[in-house]
Formats: C-alpha cells, structure tokens, sequence
C-alpha cells in the first residue's frame, strides 16, 4: 500500500511541476504498475437518482485518509478519479462514503475543504460513519452501484473540512 500512495505522491508532484498537461505513457504504465482500476456506477436515495453528490473510496477509517473521488450527475452516475488528470480507483478494500454537501469535480476543492454551506441529508452511516465497504479489484473496470435509504440518524451539518479531521 505504501508503494502506491508513493506512486501517487510522485505523479501528483511531476504533474504540478510540469503543469499537468495532461496523462503520458509514462504515467500510464505506472497507473497500470499501481493497479488503477476504472470505476463507475449509480447511486440512488431510497430509489431515486441522487444527484451532484461526492462519493468517496477511502483507505482508512480517517475521515482524511487517502482517497478517490468521484461527481454523481443529475441521473446518480458516477466515475471515479485519482486525481484532476486520471480517472480510476487504486485497488484495495475501501470505505465508501457520500455527501451532498461536498460538491465539485475538482480535489482542489477537496483538499481544501471548500463546501457549499447547505444542509446534509444522507444519514451517517452513508458518509460521517460509514458502513459501506467495497473491495476495488486491480486493473479491471467495475460498477459499484449503492441504493441509500432514508431514516437512519442525520448529521445536518456540512461535510467536515478533511483538513481539520
């Protein structure tokens, strides 16, 4: 695992030096080395398309853990990306985790924690304290779909800065 947070690490520092111009051969043979996954899916909310929701495959329980994430569109469909350059997923066993409060396409605006101040929706054991777990297969494109239901207890706040975590 640590090998391919230091990929990662690598390619995330070469992209901002060379002024991420987008993905080489290069870094295509080291995303493939590092078992870079293509996935996608739908997420819905009890039945319904959950719409511009952020959904998130962590490596750890941290809310600030190392993860991917990904942008559900007006129908609840979703890819997942590495980073601004490169969709896909790094493989492992991975916590999922959805907010509506966390929006954008961008890890920038992730990483600095920058949220449109609305209220949450999604019950906890969706995002905050995360009972889904997927495990991300190597080198292999997937579908994980989710199908939320209401009732279970809200945290109305935003989604937390993964700064502060």
């Amino acid at each position: 695992m640590r090998v391919i947070i230091t990929i990662l690490v690598v390619l995330t520092g070469l992209c901002v030096l060379v002024g991420c111009g987008g993905v080489t051969a290069k870094d295509e043979r080291q995303y493939r080395a590092a078992g870079v996954a293509e996935v996608t899916g739908t997420i819905t909310f009890d039945g319904q398309p959950l719409a511009h929701a952020q959904v998130q495959f962590s490596s750890g329980e941290a809310l600030n853990s190392s993860f991917c994430y990904g942008v559900t569109d007006s129908n609840g469909r979703y890819r997942m990306r590495i980073n601004s350059q490169r969709t896909g997923a790094l493989p492992g066993d991975k916590i999922v985790r959805i907010w509506t409060t966390m929006r954008g396409d961008g890890i920038d605006e992730l990483m600095q924690g920058n949220v449109y101040p609305t209220r949450e929706t999604i019950p906890v054991e969706y995002n905050r304290e995360s009972t889904l777990r997927i495990t991300v297969e190597p080198n292999r494109s997937q579908a994980h779909n989710f199908d939320l239901k209401s009732g279970g207890r809200v945290n109305p706040a935003v989604a937390p800065n993964l700064d502060d975590e």
